[in-house]
């Protein structure tokens, strides 16, 4: 027969034991639910560039598919031109995002690229759904000879500011983006074609 018994040792009281620890409680929501703290997992999961025409320039000779995942993300644009060309084609790169970032503020700051050529620097503060930033660029500046075809994209590193950070105080340009600190993310691809073909 097996018989079990406690560890020897009289019991300790954690009153007046100064090796008891107490344990500390989790924050909690009114609800009673564990208060989630946001981390750069929540820049990962929660933010992403969508990158389509703007609405003013979807003409005559204008035409575009927007393609999205099961979950409605922008993941392709397709923009065909026919002739004659437009002279300018404005593209907009508009940061989306899924939960706000009041309380920690988000530091973006990257650049524009065509055909992996850097075009421009972007940068900006996301704090929510609300106000979030947007890249405008056209598409065929410093183009005189159309090509068949263009591919645009965005990248960005952002880094989530400290609690309470006011927004308005942050120059996202200036930042210094730690690696283990700065989620990276890329833009779905905006692909113009040139069309030898007049409109359909």
């Amino acid at each position: 027969m097996l018989a079990l018994a406690a560890c020897g040792g009289p019991a300790r009281d954690p009153e007046t034991d100064p090796n008891i620890v107490p344990a500390v409680p989790l924050a909690t929501e009114p609800g009673g639910a564990a208060l989630h703290v946001l981390d750069i997992g929540d820049v990962e999961a929660q933010v992403r560039i969508a990158g389509t025409l703007k609405e003013e320039a979807q003409t005559a000779g204008v035409e575009v598919n927007e393609f999205t995942t099961p979950k409605g993300d922008l993941n392709m644009t397709t923009v065909t031109l026919h002739p004659p060309y437009p002279r300018e084609l404005p593209v907009r790169f508009r940061v989306v995002a899924r939960q706000d970032f009041k309380t920690r503020p988000v530091a973006l700051k990257g650049a524009l690229f065509r055909n992996d050529a850097q075009l421009t620097e972007v940068s900006g503060v996301l704090t929510g759904r609300a106000g979030a930033p947007v890249f405008d660029i056209d598409a065929l500046q410093g183009i005189d000879t159309p090509p068949d075809s263009l591919l645009l994209h965005v990248r960005l590193n952002a880094l989530l500011l400290p609690e309470g950070t006011d927004p308005t105080t942050v120059d996202p340009g200036a930042l210094e983006y730690p690696p283990d600190h700065t989620a990276h993310l890329i833009s779905n691809p905006v692909r113009i074609n040139f069309s030898q073909e007049g409109s359909p």
